[in-house]
C-alpha cells in the first residue's frame, strides 16, 4: 500500500486527516486509529504530508461567489414569503444558516481529482460529508472542508 492508496482508504472509512502545528500530521477520531493504521501512517508520513500539502483546495471564483450569493437570496425570498419574516430578517437568517463546503473528489478515469463547492444551507459537515458520498460514491470523497468566509479554510470533520 502506498500513502495515496492509504490516505484514500482512511477517508473512505470516515477519517480525516491534515497538517497541523508547522508540519505535524493529525488524524481525527484519533480514538478510532488502531495499532496497525497507526504503524502505516508512521511508516508514510512524508509521503502524506506531501501529499496533503498539495490538497488546498483553491479560493471561491466569481461564478462561486455568485452562485452563492443567489442562493442566500433565495432561501431568504422563502422564508419571507412562507414564514412570513421581514426581509432583512429572512435575509439574516438564510446568510447565517449558509454553509459552504469544498470538496475533493477523485476523478472515475483516474485523473487528477477536482475540487467543487457544495452548498448545504443548515448541514453540518458530517452531513455535507454524507450527501457527497451518496453521490459520488464513499470512495471518491477524498477531502471536505468548510470554507471560511474570511477566505481561510479549516478541517472540521
Amino acid at each position: 500500500m502506498n500513502a495515496s492508496d492509504l490516505l484514500h482508504s482512511l477517508s473512505a472509512d470516515g477519517f480525516s486527516l491534515h497538517i497541523v502545528d508547522g508540519g505535524r500530521l493529525s488524524v481525527t477520531p484519533a480514538a478510532r486509529l488502531t495499532d496497525q493504521l497507526r504503524f502505516l501512517i508512521r511508516q508514510h508520513r512524508d509521503a502524506l504530508l506531501d501529499l496533503l500539502s498539495s490538497r488546498t483546495p483553491p479560493p471561491l471564483t466569481a461564478v462561486d461567489q455568485h452562485a452563492i450569493t443567489e442562493a442566500v437570496s433565495e432561501r431568504a425570498a422563502i422564508m419571507e414569503f412562507d414564514g412570513q419574516l421581514p426581509r432583512v430578517i429572512a435575509e439574516s437568517e438564510a446568510s447565517s444558516r449558509m454553509r459552504v463546503y469544498q470538496a475533493l473528489i477523485a476523478m472515475p478515469d483516474g485523473s487528477a481529482p477536482k475540487w467543487l463547492v457544495y452548498l448545504a444551507p443548515g448541514s453540518t459537515l458530517a452531513e455535507a460529508r454524507h450527501d457527497l458520498a451518496l453521490k459520488f460514491g464513499t470512495e471518491r470523497v477524498l477531502e471536505v472542508l468548510e470554507h471560511q468566509a474570511d477566505s481561510e479554510q479549516r478541517e472540521v470533520a
